[in-house]
């Protein structure tokens, strides 16, 4: 059967004029034993065609005895503009714990490419001989790769950018990994931005990045890709956004939030996929486009959620774990990358291996009834 191997949820960058002129360079590192594998190509985001002058896969980074991969058996093609497409399947075997090397080269008539993944964590993804923080942080092309293999648990991490960086996630996918060796596999539905309720309507260079409401891309980002637990972290910028770069009255009521945490519970339960919830991190300091966004009226909305995220059994309450004792509206330092929003690297590792110890007992029963 088909498996994923790796995913990410692809964005619109248009704001930073990512240019085409080298090839780039990816290594992926998964848990998949498999000796046939394809990948899905994107160019979403994108008016004009993506054309693919050359796509190779290694087991190595230098790429010795790469294989090619075609598209209705020609080695060059063309992505459509606003499309996915998937490439040929090619004999190539994988191992759980191997690295996997991707090389493309794409252009197109204007130079530049809006359609990107982004991660600043690149345990799971790593790019190659980039050039600058932009080209070691994103990355065009490749969407999912997925191959012929045994049957595999897989994990969905749902949320934001506090998922989409791949700090805590990919902490804890790399720990999966490591205990269950191809058993489990993981994917990043994390959208930088993204909100639970409303699309990105801020005033920020960033926000055609922010991608459509939560509720409304949970379907296909995360229930189409038949996940059998999912790990939701979503609505921090459900409250951080209104008032300081999008409209004040786009601030929700702490009811409208938890009507749609039930929502994406409900769908989960309706297709039998363990709901994971995780309480809504604190943000007291953190400043967007110069104003501050927090203020107690949404830290009061804050707390009603997170009594509610607490009453699912199997909550990750990671608010009263990373909260200062005196202040629970503030991060503690060691968690805090500085901005009082987002997860520092080593505080996500610490965060990381707490949601794996939730985690770990669930997949263990899992795994024994599948067995």
């Amino acid at each position: 059967m088909e498996q994923i191997v790796w995913q990410q949820v692809f964005s619109n960058y248009h704001n930073l004029n990512y240019n085409l002129d080298k090839p780039q360079r990816l290594c992926f590192l998964h848990n998949t034993e498999g000796d046939q594998l394809r990948l899905e190509m994107t160019n979403q985001y994108d008016e004009q065609p993506l054309i693919v002058d050359s796509l190779r896969i290694s087991d190595n980074a230098h790429f010795e005895q790469a294989v090619t991969v075609t598209s209705e058996g020609m080695a060059t093609f063309n992505i459509p503009a606003f499309s996915k497409i998937w490439t040929d399947t090619v004999s190539f075997p994988i191992h759980a714990g191997k690295p996997l090397y991707v090389e493309i080269t794409v252009r197109n008539q204007k130079g530049t490419i809006n359609t990107l993944a982004s991660s600043l964590d690149h345990h799971l993804v790593e790019v190659l001989d980039y050039e600058d923080d932009i080209q070691q942080n994103f990355y065009f092309g490749i969407t999912t790769i997925q191959a012929e293999t045994s049957s595999k648990m897989t994990i969905g991490f749902f949320g934001d950018s506090l998922t989409n960086q791949g700090y805590f996630s990919n902490q804890v996918a790399t720990m999966l990994y490591e205990e269950y060796p191809n058993e489990v596999t993981t994917f990043n539905a994390g959208i930088s931005g993204n909100r639970l309720l409303l699309a990105g309507n801020s005033e920020s260079e960033w926000n055609e990045s922010f991608g459509p409401a939560g509720v409304e891309r949970f379907k296909v980002d995360v229930l189409e890709k038949s996940p059998q637990l999912v790990v939701s972290m979503i609505g921090i910028n459900d409250l951080f956004h209104p008032g300081a770069g999008c409209p004040e009255n786009e601030l929700p009521t702490a009811d409208a939030l938890i009507k749609a945490i039930k929502k994406l519970s409900e769908v989960c339960s309706e297709r039998g996929i363990l709901f994971v919830p995780m309480t809504i991190t604190p943000f007291k300091g953190a400043v967007n486009r110069e104003i501050s966004s927090w203020n107690p009226i949404k830290e009061a909305i804050r707390s009603t959620v997170n009594d509610f995220i607490r009453s699912y059994p199997h909550c990750i309450d990671i608010a009263a774990r990373i909260e200062q004792t005196d202040d629970v509206a503030s991060l503690q330092g060691l968690y805090d990358c500085g901005d009082h929003l987002h997860f520092s690297p080593d505080g996500a590792v610490v965060i990381g291996t707490a949601v794996f110890n939730v985690l770990k007992p669930l997949i263990d029963s899992a795994i024994k009834v599948e067995i």
